[in-house]
């Protein structure tokens, strides 16, 4: 008879089932799919193996009934976890660092051409500023490179990187775009939550557009209502909220362009996640890894993408901007999440399909200017 092992997961994480397979053969393998938000210590009855995302609190609550032996969280953040706790019990966990960094790098690409297609100055002109420079900000600072940005960082736990580094003060002073991926830390040498504050505000340029996708704290919400109200700063697009889901209608008014927590949802970075921490808790466990995520992950949502031919009428801004919206409709997110905010959860757990950019072939002419922007963003042209 083959030893049981039982894993619940978050019925919103995808691979699960696929990236266990093989473990078939030697076990037998239940899986128990629960809603992330809604994990009660019961649903951890009998659990071996405990796979979720950032939504579910690991607390003393959850692990009240019964404590698995491993945990892992398919994401980048841990801010969920209660790690001393974890380790109180001594149960071995795990997150997955740069699953999904390609994901929302490439969401930023889609949202910056969006925005500064609409500027006057050339992307060469424009300063993109970063605060983390962790394995989004450094995919970040790759996308901003590509197109033609000139880009700079801010990260205390860094004295060298891939882009000039600033303090904070000088990279708020001096960016055109300002974009934040750190993790959300209440502790330590560098606490992150509120860094994005009233004063932190005031230093930005009065032209200037902020962008969320690391954790909603990171940004103290009152001081960001009250510049956008003062015009202190051009806009904000919120992919993270404070609060989430039940994030704040007066913020969502005031942001030109919102989303629900979805940057890093591309097909890619959801099965790289489950991968990831599948393949740790069968370390942990002395079993067999997963096949490589190549062999599992499914293929569709490719596209066929046609870049329009240098116009007149268009500015190649402009051009990068209509082709990028095929792959991530910033305008649709923006107004599904508008027409009813109560539905944030539902929203991010019916996202469409959305792949990265190498899975989608590209036609450009050869001698266009964009198809090697395109190609360092890593289209296939």
């Amino acid at each position: 008879m083959k030893p049981v092992l039982t894993v619940v997961a978050d019925d919103n994480m995808l691979g699960v089932e696929a990236c266990l397979a093989h473990l078939q053969a030697g076990h037998d393998v239940r899986v128990q799919r629960v809603a992330g938000r809604h994990m009660q210590p019961s649903s951890l009855i009998g659990c071996d193996w405990l796979l979720l995302r950032s939504i579910t609190k690991v607390n003393a609550d959850l692990l009240a009934k019964h404590q698995p032996s491993f945990i892992g969280t398919a994401t980048i953040g841990t801010d969920h976890l209660d790690l001393d706790l974890i380790q109180q019990h001594q149960i071995s966990w795990s997150a997955a660092p740069g699953c999904n960094a390609l994901a929302v790098a490439q969401w930023l690409a889609c949202v910056l051409a969006h925005i500064l297609s609409q500027q006057s100055k050339p992307l060469s002109q424009l300063r993109l500023g970063i605060v983390g420079l962790g394995n989004v900000g450094k995919a970040v600072a790759n996308v901003g490179q590509a197109l033609g940005l000139q880009v700079s960082a801010h990260d205390p736990f860094l004295t060298a990187g891939p882009v000039p580094l600033l303090s904070l003060s000088e990279l708020l002073s001096q960016s055109d775009v300002v974009t934040v991926h750190t993790p959300l830390t209440r502790s330590g040498p560098h606490p992150t939550e509120d860094l994005i504050n009233t004063q932190a505000l005031s230093q930005m340029l009065p032209t200037a557009w902020l962008i969320n996708a690391g954790r909603g704290e990171v940004i103290n919400q009152t001081a960001l209502i009250d510049a956008l109200r003062l015009q202190r700063i051009q806009g904000a697009v919120l992919d993270v909220w404070p609060n989430e889901p039940d994030i704040s209608a007066e913020l969502l008014a005031l942001v030109s362009f919102g989303s629900p927590h979805i940057a890093g949802h591309s097909l890619e970075g959801k099965w790289r996640g489950t991968w990831m921490i599948v393949a740790e808790a069968c370390k942990n466990s002395g079993l067999p890894p997963p096949p490589p995520l190549s062999q599992l992950m499914p293929n569709h949502g490719c596209m066929q993408l046609t870049l329009a031919p240098p116009s007149a009428v268009q500015s190649d801004t402009q051009r990068l901007a209509a082709m990028l919206h095929q792959c991530v409709d910033i305008v649709g997110d923006d107004q599904r999440l508008r027409q009813d905010p109560t539905t944030f959860d539902q929203l991010r757990k019916s996202y469409p399909v959305r792949r990265e950019f190498m899975a989608h072939d590209l036609l450009a002419e050869s001698d266009d200017p964009l198809r090697q922007v395109l190609g360092d963003l890593g289209f296939r042209c």
